[in-house]
């Protein structure tokens, strides 16, 4: 029912003198708000409801393609399936939902001057309320089949000049607001009858008496256009040449004794006319005789119409040469697949149009499809652990905390600063827990070789090792009067540094793994398992001043050892007063590659 006339009936309705209740069927335990509505008329007031089958019931696409087997279709309305109703039976000729019906006394439409227009087009063009006449015809209310009223009820002609007066005029070729370009002839004129000939010359004479073309040619012997003629050797235009007997295209050979249309032959001795003849049966002087089934020396058989090497064949039906074949369902002179129909069967596609297939699955998709967070069928969008669908956990700030502020990041490191080395604590264990093996304070000495050093973390994501080494003879105290140590030397190291969390700012950065790759390739490159630092994330966003000077710990772990550096922005003076020598395997990967360096340096001084 058209929507609006839905809307007046119900108007109509509510004025009788006994108006609908539309609560009489409420039940207080029912929270389906559609199921009060005891009509179309009262269910088709609610955007959510919809009458079907005699009863109001919520719609949605997930309900229409589960209860109902049916589809949205363009006005939002349930249709097809078991519902009854006609996709898009609400639209109008225009494609319009719930508007206005036309019939032949109130089409608004507009004169196809050009005859190439459909009756669709026509009307549903036209403005509603047209004032004018348009270029290619009238807009305006139909009259009859011949001619058309405009809005001022003036009858509009496209063949009558004077229907054009609005905003435009005739021109002299009878086009609205024509250039009169329309029917000039080739030399201009308006309405002129000179026209192009066949070689394309206005008012020309085309091609010339006893020519073939355009450029003066002249047919050939064969009929054709400047053609050679008979080729050389042949006595006709088909290629034929002439027999013995001087006939085009004759049959007659020269036989063995040079007589026309003789017919000796050689015999099987080489006589020409002699009695030896091939014998009658066989192929040829040696006997060889016909091969079974065959009619004829050369391979050939005798088709159904008993001609020797013809091609007439048997039907399915065993009609020689009929018409009868194989349908695609392997019946002879069969109907093949029915109409509506998919196979042999007589099975039809279903909604996933699969032939003979059950239709939805109980998701409401076809195959093994389901529907995702999105509801669409066979879609890979997830909840995430924000509990967003496809969030793409996008929701969580750096700390990975989803919604969050970034403010319970607990790691975080300082870069452009010099790190220098306090103390470094070995554990005889992975957990870095319970008594400690050795403390180094300041420096470290192994193999007779003390060593000290920093740590730069440039913005570019490089590093910079700056290593003072010195002998263990010497025997000075390295804390108060390292000038007296001797054989003091500097080596340098670079490489690039990486975190696992993405950066913040050109200086913080948030992180719990710190890796080095070393630019020698004879370093081992590794990654500190843990990061933490005195003043962590959270404190340099509060107060960017209280991590000007930090202190920085790096972990590092192995199957039986636990390394934990020590490092700070302005350098710590602790006394060390432990036996620094120790085998280099105990050190950590950063002390190996430490003293591999400085063995680099000196051999290469």
């Amino acid at each position: 029912m058209n929507f609006f006339l839905k809307w007046f009936l119900l108007l109509f309705v509510f004025n009788c003198e006994n108006p609908i209740d539309i609560n009489a069927s409420n039940d207080l335990n029912n929270t389906d708000e559609c199921l009060i509505n005891d009509n179309d008329l009262t269910c088709d007031l609610n955007e959510n409801c919809q009458w079907i089958n005699n009863q109001c019931v919520s719609i949605d696409s997930h309900l229409c393609i589960m209860n109902y087997g049916g589809i949205i279709d363009d006005c939002g309305l349930c249709s097809s399936g078991i519902t009854n109703l006609i996709p898009n039976q609400d639209k109008n000729i225009c494609g319009e939902c719930f508007a206005e019906e036309f019939n032949d006394q109130n089409l608004v439409v507009k004169y196809d001057h050009d005859n190439d227009k459909s009756t669709e087009e026509l009307f549903c063009s036209c403005p509603d309320s047209p004032t004018s006449i348009l270029n290619d015809g009238c807009c305006g209310i139909i009259a009859n089949n011949n001619y058309f009223k405009d809005s001022n009820g003036n009858t509009c002609d496209p063949n009558i000049s004077s229907n054009c007066n609005n905003t435009a005029t005739r021109d002299a070729c009878g086009v609205c607001g024509g250039d009169n370009s329309t029917c000039k002839d080739c030399d201009g004129v308006i309405n002129g009858d000179a026209i192009l000939d066949e070689c394309g010359v206005c008012d020309g004479d085309g091609i010339a008496d006893g020519a073939c073309d355009c450029f003066g040619n002249i047919l050939d012997v064969c009929g054709v256009c400047n053609g050679d003629g008979i080729p050389q050797g042949y006595c006709d235009c088909n290629g034929n040449t002439l027999d013995c007997n001087g006939e085009c295209g004759g049959i007659a050979i020269f036989d063995c004794f040079g007589i026309c249309g003789g017919d000796a032959i050689l015999d099987c001795e080489g006589n020409c006319g002699g009695n030896n003849l091939i014998p009658e049966g066989t192929c040829d002087c040696d006997g060889n005789i016909i091969p079974e089934g065959d009619c004829d020396c050369d391979g050939n058989i005798l088709d159904c119409e008993g001609i020797c090497g013809g091609t007439a064949i048997e039907d399915c039906l065993g009609i020689c040469n009929g018409t009868a074949v194989i349908d695609e369902c392997g019946v002879c002179n069969g109907d093949g697949i029915l109409a509506g129909a998919c196979d042999c069967d007589g099975n039809v596609l279903d909604e996933c149009q699969v032939c003979g297939g059950s239709g939805y699955n109980d998701s409401g998709c076809c195959g093994n499809d389901t529907r995702d967070c999105q509801l669409v069928c066979g879609g890979n969008a997830q909840v995430d652990d924000c509990g967003i669908c496809n969030g793409q956990n996008l929701s969580k700030d750096m700390c990975n905390v989803c919604f969050g502020d970034n403010s319970e990041c607990l790691q975080g490191i300082l870069t452009l600063k010099d790190w220098y080395f306090d103390f470094k604590s070995i554990w005889p264990n992975s957990e870095c827990s319970g008594p400690i093996n050795y403390n180094y304070y300041n420096y470290i000495c192994t193999n007779e070789v003390c060593y000290d050093y920093s740590i730069r973390f440039n913005e570019d994501f490089t590093f910079d090792f700056t290593i003072q080494s010195w002998d263990e003879s010497s025997d000075c105290d390295w804390l108060f009067d390292s000038q007296d140590c001797l054989n003091i030397a500097t080596t340098f190291l670079s490489g690039v540094w990486s975190l696992n969390i993405t950066q913040v700012s050109p200086l913080l950065l948030n992180g719990n793994i710190l890796c080095l790759d070393y630019e020698p390739d004879d370093l081992e490159d590794f990654c500190f398992d843990d990061i933490s630092l005195l003043n962590n994330y959270e404190s340099c966003i509060n107060d960017p001043s209280s991590c000007d000077n930090n202190i920085l710990y790096l972990s590092l772990s192995n199957n039986n050892q636990c390394y934990q550096e020590h490092y700070s922005t302005e350098g710590y003076i602790h006394s060390n007063n432990l036996n620094n020598n120790i085998d280099i395997n105990e050190l950590s990967i950063i002390n190996q590659n430490i003293l591999k360096a400085v063995e680099l340096r000196k051999n290469n001084e």
